[in-house]
């Protein structure tokens, strides 16, 4: 196989490319241990699913789960921020992902209503080189203490900026 330029290259020779360098990829991890966990986790209004981390050498990554508000079906929103935390065995509290979401009523011919009774809880899609432990070795699943969610949101017309704390715990697989 020859070097593609990327620029001259056509889309299925990129799609070929990206499709063997994934392949490559899933026999490397596939050899090595706990690289991926899920997790759960809910608080007094909150349930949070399938929020998916992968640390392994290579690069440290996040993969969205969904947010869903209890007990709730449809509910309005002014403001709803969500920043996802990892604290690793260092202790070191890292802040992955943040999204924050505003809901539009200036022009009512574009209005645009914020529905947060679900929600995803973001990603951190940027594919870096992992994170370093105490011992200055790219983190492991073993080397995260705990991962928590911080939730703001604040109801249409309401003045009151709510927030919780959701921690997530590994599901069992």
């Amino acid at each position: 196989m020859s070097m593609i330029d990327s620029e001259d290259a056509s889309y299925d020779d990129k799609f070929q490319l990206a499709s063997l360098i994934k392949k490559a990829e899933q026999l490397i991890y596939n050899g090595l241990p706990n690289t991926t966990q899920v997790y759960h986790g809910e608080s007094t209004h909150w349930k949070v699913v399938d929020y998916k981390i992968q640390a392994n050498p290579v690069l440290f990554r996040t993969y969205a789960g969904r947010m869903y508000m209890k007990e709730q079906d449809v509910f309005e929103a002014d403001y709803f921020n969500v920043e996802v935390y990892v604290i690793f065995d260092d202790n070191e509290e890292i802040r992955l992902h943040k999204e924050v979401f505003l809901a539009d009523y200036q022009d009512r011919a574009k209005s645009v209503e914020l529905d947060i009774s679900e929600q995803s809880t973001g990603e951190f899609a940027a594919n870096q080189e992992s994170y370093r432990n105490k011992s200055g070795n790219p983190v492991s699943i073993e080397d995260i203490n705990e991962v928590f969610i911080l939730v703001q949101w604040k109801g249409k017309n309401e003045n009151e900026l709510e927030e919780e704390k959701i921690i997530l715990s590994p599901a069992n697989i």
